[in-house]
């Protein structure tokens, strides 16, 4: 036996832990976009295709109060990361939008929208770990 032969029987295991704590929903929305037509107003709409629909974890991370605005308030910078099961968010990319559809411990994030940062993955990831910034 080796270590990789290991972690590969390991890998399913630990996955399904991780997914076990995504408690969480999002939709990830992003290009191509349909135009539809509303024919009662006779106006398009852009429609972004749903890249991923599912269970997600939302975690803050690196909160961090840094300089005084010109206001003379505090400015706090809070990281946030997004947690999709590997199987099933392979086409998730960075400048697509992620959309809280629902949130167990935290109801007040339902219906924030974030933007996806650039991420890297690995052969041994147990989650799809993606930096996300808040949409104003």
């Amino acid at each position: 036996m080796s270590l990789v032969y290991d972690m590969q029987q390991a890998l399913p295991g630990f996955r399904a832990q991780a997914e076990g704590r995504m408690v969480d929903s999002c939709t990830i929305t992003g290009e191509p976009v349909t135009r539809t037509l509303d024919p009662d107003t006779a106006e398009y709409t852009d429609v972004p295709t749903t890249i991923y629909a599912g269970k997600c974890e939302i975690k803050a991370e690196n909160v961090e109060a840094t300089n005084v605005d010109a206001q003379g308030r505090a400015v706090v910078v809070v990281r946030r990361t997004l947690k999709l099961p590997v199987a099933g968010s392979e086409g998730v990319r960075e400048g697509q939008t992620v959309t809280v559809t629902a949130c167990v411990n935290d109801p007040g994030l339902v219906g924030n929208t974030y933007t996806v940062g650039a991420f890297t993955g690995g052969s041994f990831m147990t989650a799809r770990r993606l930096p996300i910034q808040e949409q104003q």
